[in-house]
């Protein structure tokens, strides 16, 4: 593979009656190539590979609130092998886009598990119709959902029933700010926060 040089970004979610921080996403953006296409591979150690180092690099910088850091579903069983741990938790992605199966589904219940014993938190990224049907029955932290299914019928539901964590990804708008303001959505991220001064800057 040819050396990619690796660059982090920092994202904060905020507490939105607090207008505080109380977390970090930490987004890998590696150089001369798009996300997806880093990622994007059919071999599950060289994926694992690639999400390790960018685990390496959010790891080595300085932190001011518990750190959130992707990882994809073939790649949980490599995580909870390593001895990888800090203040804050994972988010399960799918960054592979190859269409093959993730192999972790039947272990993911003994996974969050052994990560949580160890003090991560367990967040689900991007939570659709389609998938929270099966990541409400696992034992994670919370949910992320992206602004745009705010309105919809199946979101409204899990709004106002889930009794978890939920933070509303994607604000960019007081608009969509103001769509939050009728669920029981303690938590969010979006270009909004950046804008407001609630955060500044991102960190490379």
């Amino acid at each position: 593979m040819v050396k990619t040089e690796i660059k982090m970004a920092k994202e904060p979610v905020v507490h939105l009656s607090q207008r505080e921080t109380v977390y970090e996403e930490y987004l890998c953006r590696p150089t001369g190539m798009s996300v997806g296409r880093y990622f994007d591979v059919t071999d599950v150690y060289a994926l694992w590979d690639r999400e390790r180092v960018c685990i390496e690099k959010a790891l080595s910088m300085q932190a001011f609130f518990p750190k959130l850091i992707n990882i994809t579903l073939d790649s949980l069983p490599f995580l909870a092998e390593s001895s990888f741990v800090w203040d804050g938790g994972i988010e399960i992605v799918e960054w592979n886009l190859s269409g093959k199966p993730p192999n972790a589904y039947a272990r993911i219940p003994s996974l969050i598990e052994k990560f949580k014993s160890r003090g991560l938190e367990v967040w689900v990224d991007d939570v659709t119709e389609r998938t929270y049907s099966f990541w409400k029955q696992q034992d994670v932290t919370g949910f992320k959902v992206h602004v745009d299914e705010i309105k919809q019928k199946w979101c409204q539901k899990f709004l106002q029933e889930e009794k978890r964590s939920i933070i509303v990804e994607g604000v960019e708008d007081k608009r969509e700010f103001e769509q939050l303001t009728d669920s029981n959505v303690l938590m969010a991220q979006g270009y909004l926060f950046f804008k407001e001064g609630v955060y500044v800057g991102t960190q490379c």
